[in-house]
């Protein structure tokens, strides 16, 4: 854990950048917001929800599963791509506030009873990764030929692998337990 508030920062920037489950959906949020006019937005749900999420488990609230439940999102993200529903801001916006609260209460996880100018590091460090990793994906998807359609044999393609990621995900937490 943690314990000064540089260290809060970097703990923060590396936590999604290097959790698998992490990485994927938030490079999906980026490619889902080069598909739609509600990119933006959608990206901005999810950081404040993460952020949220992570305060609240870093001062203790505890949620059984969770792991569990960030595993469902990558999958539920990767088949949402897979059938072509990239660009409905109808569903992301809300799934992707919702699948915030998931992840960064995993991500709150690393600052359990920390202090609280940490926690306030860590949280500012994990939104700043996470922006950065979404906007990027954004960025690639919107440059790439085939990324930005959502009905694209590419889009639908790389939806199907992150699904697959996420129940492989899944299985090995399942299985841990």
């Amino acid at each position: 854990m943690p314990t000064t508030f540089l260290e809060g920062l970097v703990s923060g920037l590396q936590h999604p950048a290097l959790g698998l489950d992490h990485l994927a959906f938030i490079a999906v949020l980026g490619v889902v917001a080069a598909l739609t006019r509600a990119g933006i937005p959608t990206i901005l749900a999810f950081l404040v929800a993460a952020a949220i999420a992570t305060y609240a488990r870093a001062v203790n609230i505890d949620y059984p599963y969770v792991e569990q439940l960030v595993a469902l999102t990558v999958i539920a993200a990767g088949v949402l791509l897979a059938l072509g529903l990239g660009a409905n801001k109808l569903i992301w916006l809300p799934f992707a506030a919702v699948a915030g609260l998931l992840h960064g209460y995993a991500f709150g996880e690393e600052v359990l009873g920390a202090d609280q100018p940490v926690i306030a590091a860590y949280i500012i460090g994990g939104t700043v990764a996470c922006a950065v990793i979404a906007l990027i994906a954004r960025l690639i998807a919107s440059r790439v030929p085939g990324l930005s359609d959502p009905g694209s044999w590419l889009i639908r393609i790389a939806g199907a692998l992150v699904a697959a990621l996420g129940i492989v995900l899944l299985a090995q937490l399942m299985m841990a337990t």
